[in-house]
């Protein structure tokens, strides 16, 4: 019987493939020459057959090529053929972000399979956010699904960094509304978003400025801090050419001052829930306190031995953190950021303050009266005493000049620890003192004038820079706290006049414009501060160092966990920034 054994010889064919390419480089037995722009490729014909179906036809389909020595290869660089060809003598190709795209046209035109598959396999795997918007068109171009698909994964997954990329310009309309309107887009800061939109404009901005409001529209505002919509988005050129998009910025505004009054805008991937409105910061002494409501959790923070003491200054909820207007121990013009981090100069006030009362309209501060010094008398009784000066004007910062002006008087005299609450474009600035009479050191605190306290209720529209004078409170209050809920203007402890510490409250309806004596005592009397945390009304008792919400179905006061370090604490102030 006789044995049959296949035998293959391990290498053979790559022996041959090595002999045909030194053939081809030697022009040794070669039939054809291809000509790509003028650039001569002398090559095998039955190599070229075997390897490409463009060629097989070619050569075998009677066509005038089947016969001529030079054929003429179109729509193809002279770098790619030798590439191409360089794969089909030795099964090697060198591809590079720079040289893929004439690659694949040219293994595309010449109908080589397996080399698609190849750079379908390295646009996969070499994808990249500098590259992602190229490979996607050539995924588009060239039919390959895959492609495209992971292409915008990374697009979405890295579209801060693609929108600074040349190529993110080149997008049409409709792929950029498409995805700035998606959820899918990973941003950590939605100005971002804003920013993109820039870029692309103003790429050609005499015919792409048509598109903004289309492409605007799709911000999600409500994200935005309110310093950089003061900052940035409310000066823009083109925001401010278009009412609808200053209206849709003035909405933003609202939010922020009243979040409850608005749907709001969903996240996107990458940006965390519960960034706007969710802590309060106490202050006072040489620390700072955060407490976060809904996981009942306090942090501390030690201030820098360079930050003086905060009990005295007025704070502002200002963009991602918190503006102190002043110093502790007496009027000063200093400005202070704290963005959860660190303490940040801002330009000075012009006039030197102290226990003024201060707010945040639209991206600005505005801050009213304060005192600004002490005028000495000395009686005959050889007892010091005298009344301190308090300012009647107020001062307005503007973010985008970065600069402090002052804005006019106050509309009925001075106003030192007035409490303030904004609805919509207005400051509601509420009681205070009017003067202050200061008998003797030992008697430094005490609080005792003709005047007093006042219990008036002055209303300054920022938008038309008007103030007007609403029903007055039922009670004289200074340094106490106010804020406002459903519709309501709650008013909670303070001074009234001859020295006396008050715990009583009421509120303001705004509906009917009428003001409601509380039937309920609070647990602490005198100097009282509040915040809102969405739907509850905190109050920080500040003869009983300690912090309390407010039960508005049961008009009564429930104490919240406490930390050692609020006993060194005079206010509390709501917060949008996260620090943790």
């Amino acid at each position: 019987m006789t044995s049959t054994k296949k035998i293959q010889k391990i290498g053979r064919s790559l022996n041959i493939l090595s002999n045909l390419n030194s053939q081809r480089s030697n022009r040794k037995f070669c039939d054809v020459e291809l000509v790509v722009s003028d650039k001569q490729f002398p090559t095998h014909r039955n190599i070229l057959a075997a390897s490409s179906e463009y060629f097989d036809v070619m050569f075998s389909s009677k066509m005038r090529e089947e016969k001529e020595k030079t054929v003429v290869i179109k729509g193809i660089t002279p770098s790619a053929m030798t590439l191409i060809l360089d794969y089909i003598y030795t099964d090697i190709i060198t591809l590079t972000d720079d040289n893929v795209g004439e690659v694949l046209q040219a293994a595309s035109l010449l109908t080589i399979l397996e080399l698609q598959d190849i750079i379908k396999e390295y646009l996969v795997e070499a994808l990249k956010p500098s590259t992602c918007l190229f490979f996607r068109d050539l995924g588009s171009l060239y039919s390959l699904e895959n492609v495209v698909v992971e292409a915008n994964k990374c697009l979405k997954e890295n579209f801060e960094e693609v929108s600074t990329q040349s190529d993110f310009c080149n997008l049409e309309v409709a792929e950029l509304e498409y995805l700035i309107s998606s959820d899918e887009i990973m941003v950590k800061d939605e100005c971002k978003v804003f920013e993109a939109i820039l870029i692309w404009i103003k790429h050609d901005d005499e015919n792409r400025k048509k598109y903004f409001f289309g492409l605007f529209i799709h911000v999600r505002l409500q994200l935005i801090s309110l310093y950089y919509l003061s900052d940035k988005v409310r000066t823009e050129a083109l925001v401010r050419e278009s009412s609808e998009c200053r209206d849709l910025v003035e909405d933003a505004f609202h939010f922020h001052a009243d979040p409850n009054r608005f749907k709001f805008q969903s996240l996107r991937r990458g940006q965390e829930k519960g960034a706007i409105n969710n802590f309060i910061l106490c202050y006072g002494g040489l620390g700072l306190i955060l407490y976060n409501p809904s996981k009942e959790m306090w942090i501390r923070w030690n201030l820098p031995q360079s930050q003086p003491d905060l009990s005295y200054s007025t704070p502002v909820s200002f963009g991602n953190g918190t503006a102190f207007c002043g110093s502790d121990t007496g009027p000063s013009t200093k400005v202070t950021l704290f963005d959860g981090n660190d303490f940040l100069p801002m330009p000075p006030m012009v006039k030197a303050r102290a226990k003024a009362s201060a707010d945040c309209v639209f991206g600005d501060i505005l801050i009213f009266g304060g005192e600004l010094s002490s005028i000495f008398a000395f009686p005959s009784d050889g007892h010091s005493s005298g009344f301190r000066s308090i300012a009647d004007d107020f001062e307005i910062y503007e973010p985008g000049k970065k600069q402090w002006k002052i804005a006019g008087k106050l509309p009925n005299g001075p106003r030192s620890e007035a409490a303030t609450v904004v609805v919509k474009e207005s400051v509601y600035l509420l009681g205070g003192f009017q003067s202050i009479e200061d008998r003797g050191p030992s008697h430094y605190y005490s609080r005792a004038s003709k005047d007093g306290t006042c219990n008036r209720f002055d209303v300054y529209n920022h938008s038309t820079k008007i103030w007007t004078t609403s029903r007055h409170m039922n009670s004289n209050r200074a340094s106490f706290g106010a804020v406002m809920l459903d519709n309501r203007i709650y008013c909670v402890g303070g001074w009234e006049n001859h020295c006396t510490q008050i715990a009583t409250a009421e509120f303001f309806d705004i509906t009917t414009g009428q003001w409601t004596n509380l039937a309920m005592i609070t647990p602490w009397f005198g100097s009282t501060s509040m915040c809102k945390v969405g739907g509850t009304v905190y109050a920080f008792g500040i003869s009983k160092r300690f912090l309390y919400s407010l039960n508005t179905g049961e008009n009564s006061w429930v104490p919240v966990s406490k930390d050692e370090q609020l006993d060194h604490c005079h206010h509390i102030i709501t917060i949008s920034w996260k620090p943790f």
